[in-house]
């Protein structure tokens, strides 16, 4: 519902984004993500080698991270004492990368900007019509 109401409020199109986790078992009890910012069908490396298990965070947990409510979409990885926690917010053309690293000994810090990512096209599909029997 947020994305219609930014959509009317600002006649823009919002890009498609996921997220993407790619898990490794280095050891039976250590899990090495890569994650992966997907939009609009293309897949752009975030970072690799994370020791952490991601999750693509719901819009109601948003306020319990520290997210903002203007946020397209966020995730969040944990492994024993430590994390990394991502959003995106949309910036006219490009997408804003926000990063914090969460460590349980230390303050929760604030998040900062980690790239500006310009905004990949939708492939078009092409399409044929259908042979038409003789």
């Amino acid at each position: 519902m947020l994305l219609i109401q930014q959509r009317a409020m600002c006649d823009v199109e919002l890009p498609k984004v996921d997220w993407r986790f790619d898990v490794t078992q280095n050891s039976p009890d250590l899990p090495s993500s890569t994650v992966w910012l997907v939009v609009n069908g293309h897949s752009i490396l975030i970072k690799s080698k994370v020791i952490a298990s991601f999750h693509v965070l719901d819009r109601k947990d948003y306020s319990a991270h520290g997210i903002p409510k203007n946020a397209l979409s966020a995730c969040s990885g944990w492994w024993a004492g430590a994390g990394s926690e991502y959003y995106l917010v949309f910036m006219t053309g490009r997408l804003a990368l926000y990063c914090r690293e969460l460590d349980e000994t230390m303050d929760i810090p604030r998040f900062k900007l980690a790239r500006s990512i310009a905004i990949p096209k939708i492939q078009a599909i092409e399409t044929r019509p259908p042979l038409s029997s003789p």
